[in-house]
């Protein structure tokens, strides 16, 4: 499980983040190009699969006036479709990515959705531990309305998410996840989620994250098919 499926994002205080980043990616990737795919090295997760989630985003407090006075919003359900898949002979990942989140009153309505496309690699250890690198395309579109009048905000960015998936036990996953967005910009955007799965056979498995950013935090509970 990686990435959750609902993305958000916190202000950068550090300087250079993003040549790191870029570095630790190159690096994955040249290791993963001079060994065997990473299906040869190891079969610990699977990288083909589809992932429902569905869950609640929990911002700062989001007030929208309105000509009746004013809408507060403290939690936002929110929901997610992934799929991914991995080539066989290179071992690159390439995962697409869906999230919505929406709520509305009478008189006001707050939506956001966010696309992703990525391409990625990884590689496993140990026997129990995987590490992974994903580089994509983000797109997010934001529309906040009252009284029928509507502001809409919509951001392209590049960024970069890396992390590790582990066994805890045979039928225990779990990981953790770090988003930098704007990697090309001096004012780059973090965002860390903790991510658990509970598999049920070969194939399935019930998944749940939180994730955290200073200007919110999203828990959801899904559910995962592995092919």
């Amino acid at each position: 499980m990686r990435n959750d499926t609902s993305k958000t994002s916190q202000i950068a205080t550090r300087p250079g983040g993003k040549f790191a980043s870029l570095m630790a990616l190159t690096a994955l990737l040249a290791l993963g190009l001079v060994t065997n795919p990473v299906y040869a090295i190891t079969n610990y997760f699977s990288y083909d699969e589809l992932h429902l989630q569905l869950g609640m985003a929990i911002p700062d407090s989001v007030n929208i006036p309105h000509s009746m006075g004013s809408d507060e919003y403290n939690m936002i359900p929110t929901w997610g479709l992934r799929g991914s898949f991995q080539h066989k002979n290179t071992g690159f990942i390439f995962t697409t990515n869906l999230t919505q989140a929406q709520q509305s009153t009478q008189y006001t309505k707050l939506q956001q959705n966010s696309y992703s496309l990525k391409m990625g690699y990884a590689l496993g250890f140990f026997n129990r531990f995987d590490v992974y690198a994903h580089f994509g395309q983000y797109i997010d579109n934001a529309k906040a309305c009252a009284d029928q009048n509507c502001i809409k905000v919509n951001q392209q960015n590049q960024g970069l998410d890396f992390g590790f998936r582990a066994w805890a036990k045979p039928n225990i996953e779990w990981g953790i996840n770090q988003r930098i967005n704007h990697l090309t910009k001096d004012q780059q955007t973090f965002s860390t989620s903790l991510q658990l799965a509970y598999l049920i056979g070969n194939h399935n498995a019930i998944t749940s994250s939180l994730l955290y950013s200073e200007q919110n935090s999203v828990m959801t509970l899904g559910y995962r098919y592995s092919f």
